[in-house]
């Protein structure tokens, strides 16, 4: 594996555990101090941690790489998070109803589900929104 491509891991890394803290934060003070339940909770989180994960995303993880115009590269970052949170909130809500026979914490549910969806999102994003520069062949 190349150097480049496993510290561009890491840095996907480091930005999806900065999501996450702020997300199961968000959620944790949204069961502890409001009526909301688990499934309303995520629902605020959500928005919350994308909005932190794209700006690290794209000044951080990938600001080495081509970036279409701001109004495209979040609606496309915000179509692949979306199918991360599908993935991720399939799980979460199968472990935390008991459904898959093993009820879980809200918490440990969202860090199942994100560790999932964070294979599947990290491909999208290396492979097709931020794509390696086009190099100018010169003559």
């Amino acid at each position: 594996m190349p150097v480049r491509l496993i510290f561009r891991i890491a840095r996907f890394i480091i930005t999806g555990s900065t999501g996450f803290a702020v997300e199961a934060g968000v959620l944790s003070l949204l069961l502890w101090s409001t009526s909301l339940g688990p499934v309303s909770s995520r629902m605020i989180s959500f928005p919350i941690a994308l909005l932190v994960t794209w700006m690290m995303n794209r000044s951080w993880s990938f600001g080495d790489r081509e970036k279409p115009t701001l109004v495209i590269e979040f609606c496309g970052y915000g179509a692949t998070q979306i199918t991360g949170f599908l993935i991720n909130f399939v799980i979460y809500v199968l472990l935390i109803s008991g459904k898959l026979g093993v009820s879980v914490l809200p918490v440990l549910a969202l860090a199942i589900g994100a560790l999932t969806s964070a294979v599947v999102t990290f491909t999208i994003f290396n492979l097709g929104l931020y794509r390696e520069p086009r190099h100018k062949i010169s003559a």
